[in-house]
């Protein structure tokens, strides 16, 4: 169960990251319970789909959800779901490029992130078994940003795994 959320940004705790959760513990907390829960439902509509291909792909992945999404901040809306996603080299490097595409960003050729599920999900990926890649992760995850998008320093917020 994810534990309630604390101060004016709307976090969860930052001690106790990743908080593991089931997608509907993660729905009713940063959809239906959260400020501009119709936005959210518009992005929530694909992503119990993309997490099923996911660890149909990948039956090992870590699935980690952060930014606007996992928060209730009081300004503005999630724009998308980000989602990082701890993979075996191997299978990933087994797939197609354009499989690759489908499940994590890519880059155009004037350099802009192309977003997976319609631009609903903002997906990056990082090898399994790597702990500096996960301490990477961890640490950008629990930075926290204000409304002109700096970062709110001394102030840290935890992330969720999705556990189902």
């Amino acid at each position: 169960m994810l534990p309630a959320l604390e101060g004016e940004y709307g976090l969860l705790p930052a001690s106790e990251s990743p908080h593991r959760a089931t997608l509907e513990e993660i729905f009713d907390l940063f959809v239906t319970a959260a400020p501009y829960s119709e936005d959210r439902k518009s992005l929530w509509m694909v992503f119990p789909s993309y997490v099923n291909k996911l660890r149909a792909t990948f039956p090992t992945c870590r699935v980690l959800l952060d930014g606007g999404f996992t928060t209730h901040k009081p300004w503005a809306a999630p724009s998308d779901i980000d989602v990082s996603v701890g993979v075996d080299r191997l299978h990933f490097n087994a797939l197609q490029d354009w499989q690759q595409a489908e499940l994590f960003n890519t880059v155009a050729a004037g350099g802009q992130k192309i977003r997976v599920m319609g631009g609903a999900i903002d997906a990056s990926r990082f090898q399994l078994g790597n702990p500096d890649k996960l301490a990477y992760w961890h640490e950008h995850w629990s930075s926290v940003h204000s409304a002109d998008r700096t970062i709110v320093e001394g102030l840290r917020k935890g992330y969720v795994e999705v556990t189902e």
